[in-house]
């Protein structure tokens, strides 16, 4: 592990992370954003958010602030304000590793048949069932799902050029800057300098970053793209590959949405079918081949040590 982003009490460290970054995005950040939308929405905002079927076209620009606020002050400068003032560590150390035009190539292509890989598994996900002692948690989750995928529709419907640019701002820049500095450059380096134990971090890490995301019906193929987030940074020693490949995937989905509304595509992201099962063997075969090809790059280049 690279000692620049060793901390004397790991443990500590970790909880104060996570407790500041929960107020941060769950609390303040929302709170702020609210305060700074309600300005420019003529109607009552939060209630219009609680019932989105009333809610007026302005609400996209309401939502965008809410979200990017919440994003930046709760995943960006609180954990840099944790990492630069409390564990006197310099944010370039988690840049140490190399991220050239030849990973990032490799990264994309990965990130792309993983894409396709995760179609079977998300429409799985998607149509679980509970057995009936666990039917109250199935009717909460249902309705979590229910409620995030309307806050979805509201915040990817394009009528313009520029509310897609604000989209990729807002749901593709920011979580890839902030999500990952805080899943893989806080809380997976200090679970790796508990555990000594990459694998051990990786997916305890991603398995927080997609409990936090509170849709159980995309549960396990978000655990499983946070943990290709999470070995590319284990490998690399560089957050800008992760923050690169969780960036490209999001805004492969946003423009995936904005051409279907704009009649250029027939597939629709939140709810094509799966890939053919041809396509997704071709996929993970491909995918399985760059990230091994990939691993033994970033152990040539030596970042720093890998436990595994």
């Amino acid at each position: 592990m690279n000692e620049q982003l060793k901390v004397a009490n790991p443990f500590r460290s970790l909880l104060l992370a996570l407790l500041l970054i929960t107020g941060g995005f769950t609390l303040l950040g929302p709170a702020l954003g609210m305060a700074l939308a309600t300005p420019f929405y003529p109607g009552n905002l939060l209630n219009d958010i609680m019932h989105p079927a009333a809610a007026k076209p302005e609400i996209f620009q309401a939502l965008m602030i809410i979200q990017g606020t919440a994003t930046t002050i709760g995943l960006i400068l609180l954990p840099l304000l944790l990492v630069k003032v409390a564990e006197r560590q310099k944010a370039t150390a988690f840049l140490s590793g190399r991220a050239d035009i030849p990973v990032l190539v490799l990264v994309l292509l990965a990130g792309i048949c993983l894409q396709v890989v995760l179609s079977p598994v998300a429409e799985w996900n998607l149509h679980i069932r509970f057995p009936e002692f666990l039917k109250e948690f199935e009717a909460w989750a249902r309705r979590q799902e229910d409620a995030r995928l309307e806050l979805t529709r509201l915040l990817t419907t394009f009528t313009s050029p520029g509310r897609f640019v604000t989209a990729l701002l807002v749901i593709a820049v920011l979580p890839g800057i902030g999500e990952e500095l805080v899943f893989r450059g806080i809380v997976q380096n200090r679970l790796h300098q508990l555990s000594r134990n990459l694998h051990v971090a990786v997916w305890i890490s991603a398995l927080l970053f997609s409990a936090i995301h509170l849709q159980f019906y995309g549960f396990v193929p978000r655990l499983l793209l946070g943990a290709f987030f999470g070995y590319l940074y284990g490998w690399s020693g560089s957050l800008a590959v992760p923050v690169f490949a969780h960036f490209m995937h999001n805004a492969i989905t946003l423009l995936m949405i904005y051409l279907y509304q704009l009649d250029l595509s027939s597939i629709h992201p939140e709810e094509a079918e799966p890939a053919p099962f041809h396509l997704v063997v071709f996929c993970a075969v491909v995918f399985l081949v760059v990230v091994f090809y990939l691993q033994k790059l970033f152990r040539s280049y030596k970042p720093y040590e890998i436990t595994e």
